[in-house]
């Protein structure tokens, strides 16, 4: 082994540390043996023992929802299973009870004080709604940074729920005060769910909630309350043939765009195309510019068998620059090679130049780096100078240059991808497999999960450096491409590295051209996720559970737009009604 590690500024070689080590490693039968000991004694992970039942007390903790469907019991009788079942249960119950409530309360007549506290406990309740709602994003906030966002959307879920009781309670209180009026309940369950949707979604929002359950994402929560909040405000003008105030429905269509920001976002290859095409008319050979992010998009495009975006004027300024003896930042080369852009008379020509030629002669004679600016592979093939001995004895180089899962230095992934192109571009990429295990290694201490973000910080992702707590854009770009190579672990979950990238690339208002790369990279990586590299797909259950915060504001709509029309009946003497008997 040739691998040296940097500690304290000193260069240390690989076969010193093995030497340092070796007495404190393990014999591997004696360990394996231990472990299979260990497994039988515990009774073998089947969940037939005490280990079962430790498994299903463990599963009521919030955010139980990590057993993957290995044991469906734990995650039916976990929190948020019984908070999703509890939901459905509760729409049903509440349904029923809407149309009962009204009955029995509109034949009743309570005494004037009564009926005077009640509207103004109403009025007050009015009031309170929107302070009821930054007061709860506010918490919200806290409490995801203090337990996670899966806490944070199981609590939120129990905020619906009791929306769902106060919308059928209010109901039965108009009633009593002088009759379910269509407009007094269609103000009240429009700004309930105004309520919900400032605490338990937009300034929550703001920062991120973890969803790596969920399919659709917390933002889509906010789509399905506006949607509901619209429903109840056009029905109610169609009803009651006024505005349901003046204010609040512009309120209402003032909160479509913001839910749209937060919302969906368009990760399609159509999108793709149209920011590449952005970036694309922007570039320069004699700048760094956005190469790299271009190099990547193109990338994932034709992975995908997609249409590209047209490239000649790249390729007509690139044969320019080369022509007219112009050396740009490698980096351009390195993205001309990635998309094509070069021929083999132009890797020729800088194959040629002093600068490139020496660094050529290095890597044949073992003393170059393959470890970076993986584009003079294209300037040896284009010399004639790789020939099978050479390709091999650069093969076994690039494996030994492979960043080893123990470094604590930054750039590991990135180190790790080069290696992967060196030996794709050499013809040796069916070496990249006998490495697997290490790079799931690498892979794992890099993954950010939920419990180890720092506050503040998204997770799902991957980190630049290993066992760091922040997840950033490009480190998770360069973990998908080895995983696209060797798959992932078993252990992370390629769900919550789709959240991150969600997070990461909503729905922003401004034009394609002035959105941040950083957006467009991870829009791309998104794409390359879903429909290239494959999330694993989930059982109607965990389904379920993962959509419960969606669910809930679904059921929730639901109930408000029967209430209105329940009020609607009501207000019109329907024959199941008994308005007659008020005053």
């Amino acid at each position: 082994m040739t691998n040296e590690f940097e500690r304290g500024g000193e260069m240390v070689h690989d076969t010193e540390l093995r030497d340092l080590f070796a007495p404190r490693r393990p014999d591997a039968e004696e360990f394996a043996a231990g472990v299979a000991e260990r497994l039988a004694a515990g009774g073998g992970g089947t969940g037939s023992s005490h280990v079962g039942w430790w498994r299903r007390a463990a599963s009521w903790l919030p955010g139980a929802t990590q057993t993957g469907g290995s044991n469906l019991l734990a995650l039916l009788f976990s929190i948020p299973g019984m908070l999703t079942f509890g939901v459905f249960a509760l729409f049903c119950h509440q349904r029923d009870r809407l149309e009962t409530q009204v009955e029995r309360a509109t034949g009743v007549r309570d005494p004037f004080w009564k009926q005077y506290l009640r509207r103004h406990a109403m009025a007050a309740l009015y009031a309170a709604l929107p302070i009821a709602g930054s007061l709860l994003g506010l918490a919200f906030m806290q409490l995801r940074h203090a337990r996670g966002g899966t806490t944070v959307i199981d609590v939120a879920t129990v905020v619906v729920m009791l929306a769902m009781g106060l919308v059928t309670f209010q109901l039965g209180q108009f009633a009593r005060l002088r009759g379910a009026r269509t407009r007094s309940v269609a103000m009240f369950v429009i700004g309930l769910q105004l309520t919900v949707l400032f605490g338990c979604v937009l300034w929550v929002q703001i920062l991120g909630v973890f969803d790596g359950n969920s399919m659709f994402g917390y933002g889509a929560t906010g789509w399905a309350l506006a949607a509901g909040i619209l429903t109840c405000a056009v029905t109610s003008i169609l009803l009651a043939r006024n505005w349901v105030g003046g204010g609040l429905s512009l309120l209402v269509l003032a909160l479509v765009p913001s839910t749209t920001v937060f919302g969906w976002p368009d990760n399609s290859a159509a999108a793709i195309r149209e920011r590449l095409t952005a970036v694309v008319e922007r570039l320069r050979t004699d700048d760094l510019g956005d190469w790299r992010f271009a190099a990547h998009m193109v990338a994932v495009l034709e992975e995908a068998q997609e249409p590209g975006v047209e490239l000649s004027d790249l390729r007509t300024a690139l044969r320019s620059a080369i022509d007219n003896g112009l050396e740009p930042h490698p980096a351009v080369w390195q993205a001309a090679h990635r998309m094509g852009l070069i021929d083999r008379a132009g890797w020729q020509t800088l194959a040629a130049r002093p600068k490139h030629d020496r660094e050529l002669r290095r890597i044949l004679s073992g003393r170059g780096s393959l470890t970076t600016e993986p584009f003079y592979m294209a300037m040896l093939r284009a010399s004639d100078a790789l020939t099978a001995e050479r390709a091999t004895e650069l093969a076994d180089r690039t494996v030994r240059a492979w960043p080893h899962p123990e470094a604590t230095t930054i750039g590991l992934l990135d180190r790790a991808v080069n290696c992967i192109r060196w030996l794709e571009g050499i013809g040796h990429g069916d070496r990249i497999r006998e490495h697997t295990a290490m790079l799931h290694e690498l892979l794992r201490r890099h993954h950010v999960r939920e419990a180890d973000a720092e506050p503040y910080a998204f997770p799902g992702g991957f980190s630049e450096a290993p066992r760091q707590g922040r997840s950033t854009t490009r480190a998770t770009s360069a973990a998908l491409e080895v995983i696209a190579r060797v798959g992932c672990p078993e252990d992370i979950a390629l769900g919550h590295v789709r959240a991150y990238l969600r997070h990461n690339s909503g729905r922003t208002l401004s034009a394609p051209a002035d959105e941040p790369v950083l957006k467009m990279l991870a829009r791309a990586d998104y794409y390359r996720l879903t429909y290239t590299i494959g999330v694993p797909m989930r059982g109607p259950l965990e389904f379920l559970i993962g959509e419960r915060m969606l669910l809930a504001a679904l059921l929730l709509a639901v109930l408000s737009f029967r209430a209105i029309l329940l009020a609607h009946r009501s207000e019109a003497g329907g024959p199941e009604t008994r308005q007659g008997a008020l005053p």
